[in-house]
């Protein structure tokens, strides 16, 4: 490999700001979704697929408060910016032990569903699904950071 350029899927610059854009998504998750603040300005009229709150609506528009979907979006976009983004001083090897450690915590993540799905029920395994999501990031940190240990030795 020695010689070749690394794929670099966005600029460097990106890693700013998809470190502003998941600050900004775990700020937004404490304020709309622990706090359950519902500001007005993000009630939105949206097309839903199938949505069922005080009553089961398919296939339709509803009135719906924006926060979590954008709080969520954020946090998961920052994220994705800070993987995607290169450095130009990045070694090879660097960008191998980033792709080893998002195919670990997409597996990591799979197994761990699979394995809640069948021990976890009810409205639990919403919370479930939605600590995942959220800990997908530090999954992967975890797995990168063991990566370069094992390739230093």
């Amino acid at each position: 490999m020695a010689g070749k350029k690394v794929l670099n899927l966005l600029p460097s610059g990106f890693k700013f700001a998809g470190g502003a854009l998941l600050l900004l998504g775990l700020i937004a998750t404490y304020y709309f979704i622990y706090l359950s603040i519902k500001p007005e300005w993000l009630q939105f009229r949206i097309f839903t697929v199938y949505s069922k709150f005080l009553e089961k609506t398919t296939f339709d528009f509803i009135t719906n408060n924006q926060g979590d979907e954008i709080a969520i979006f954020s946090y998961l976009v920052g994220f994705v910016c800070i993987l995607l983004a290169g450095d130009p001083k990045q070694p090879e090897k660097d960008f191998l032990y980033k792709s080893k450690a998002a195919l670990y915590t997409f597996l990591f993540v799979v197994f761990s569903l699979l394995f809640f799905y069948f021990l976890v029920h009810g409205i639990a395994i919403v919370y479930t699904v939605a600590l995942v999501v959220y800990l997908i990031p530090v999954v992967y940190c975890i797995f990168y950071i063991i990566q370069r240990k094992r390739g230093k030795r």
